[in-house]
């Protein structure tokens, strides 16, 4: 099985400060703290990137924070999700990779995952249980399989891994 996925470029990275390892794209880009979600997708996403890989911490709830949440700016929530309708203007973007863990763990995080892919009409991936920290090169992220990953279309409709998977090439990914 793949560890990891290949993404074809141009591919952007938009990674939390407290991140122990960037995940390293065409455009590597940490976002300070202070950023909104709007300044992030706007001022930090060129507008002929393929995919976008959003490296934070993720929690579907938390005591302090009672909704799902990627903590990467001043926050992306369900509040501000509206914000992703910014990327549907970027034709050429088709996959958005959150690796956050455990975003997905319940369903207020998959319908917060379904409502990013609704809102950039980009497919969506991320994953129910934690996942290493690891290094990967350039261009490439964790194949999330044993973390249970979520796929979702570009409508917010779940998908298998293998509907998924069989969209590699159209998509611009291939398992390593």
């Amino acid at each position: 099985m793949a560890k990891s996925f290949k993404l074809e470029p141009d591919h952007v990275s938009l990674n939390a400060p407290n991140i122990k390892f960037n995940r390293f794209m065409t455009y590597t880009r940490v976002i300070p703290w202070d950023w909104s979600v709007h300044r992030m997708l706007t001022d930090a996403v060129p507008s002929d990137v393929r995919h976008l890989v959003i490296n934070c911490h993720g929690w579907p709830w938390k005591e302090s924070f009672q909704a799902p949440f990627l903590s990467i700016g001043t926050v992306i929530h369900p509040g501000n999700v509206s914000a992703f309708e910014l990327l549907a203007r970027i034709e050429t973007l088709s996959v958005i990779w959150i690796t956050s863990c455990g975003l997905c763990s319940n369903p207020d995080g998959v319908n917060f995952c379904k409502a990013i892919a609704r809102h950039s009409r980009c497919f969506v991936v991320n994953h129910q249980f934690s996942a290493p920290d690891v290094y990967l090169p350039t261009g490439q992220v964790d194949d999330l399989f044993d973390s249970s990953p979520h796929y979702i279309d570009s409508d917010g409709a779940s998908m298998s891994r293998k509907d998924f998977l069989s969209l590699r090439e159209d998509l611009g990914f291939a398992p390593v």
